[in-house]
């Protein structure tokens, strides 16, 4: 059986979303495996790469097989959760979740007329993102305790032998990154503070 093999292992913008959507679109071959790792990135990039994939490339009948590997973050693990296509979530697979949090740029801010109403509805916006990533995240099967550490303003770390739990509807218990540091995550010195928790 033929077969397409694509790496993707960038943070998600709009040139990377780009070149990814570009090499799945024109692709001869139906069936394609993805081996996905990402820092994160731009929302707005992971929400036309969903789109892409859960509309146009089905539409194309070609069958996408998501293999996620590696430590995946942020906006990463949102395009992983609301893709549909078959998923294999490899050993090597950790998590970091997070709020999505609101930039304004140097020249919005520089627009003194408009600078506080383009705040405030950059803030609700991003609000009523955060509650849909919150639904998203309830749907499949991460606590309550997991979202309230989200919620207030957290970076929470998920091991793959807990992640995995989770996808199968197993309750996760908390532990503080302070007084329990797994071995798995050496390799992540500098991701670690004070300010972080992980399951």
């Amino acid at each position: 059986m033929d077969k397409k093999i694509i790496v993707f292992n960038s943070e998600l913008s709009a040139e990377t979303v780009g070149q990814l959507i570009n090499s799945l679109q024109n692709t001869k071959e139906k069936n394609i495996d993805l081996y996905f790792c990402t820092s994160g990135g731009d929302t707005g990039c992971k929400d036309v790469l969903v789109h892409y994939i859960n509309n146009t490339l089905v539409k194309n009948k070609k069958n996408l097989t998501l293999y996620a590997n590696g430590f995946i973050q942020s906006s990463g693990v949102l395009f992983l959760l609301e893709v549909n296509c078959k998923k294999i979530i490899l050993p090597s697979t950790s998590i970091m979740i997070h709020k999505i949090k609101a930039y304004l740029n140097e020249k919005e801010l520089k627009l003194t007329s408009k600078s506080t109403y383009s705040h405030k509805t950059l803030f609700t916006c991003t609000e009523s993102e955060n509650e849909t990533m919150y639904e998203l995240y309830r749907k499949n099967g991460f606590s309550e305790e997991i979202i309230d550490h989200v919620k207030s303003g957290i970076d929470v770390y998920i091991n793959n032998e807990d992640l995995m739990k989770i996808l199968n509807g197993s309750e996760v218990k908390f532990r503080d990154i302070k007084n329990d540091l797994p071995s798995d995550y050496i390799k992540f010195p500098n991701l670690l503070s004070d300010s972080s928790k992980f399951i």
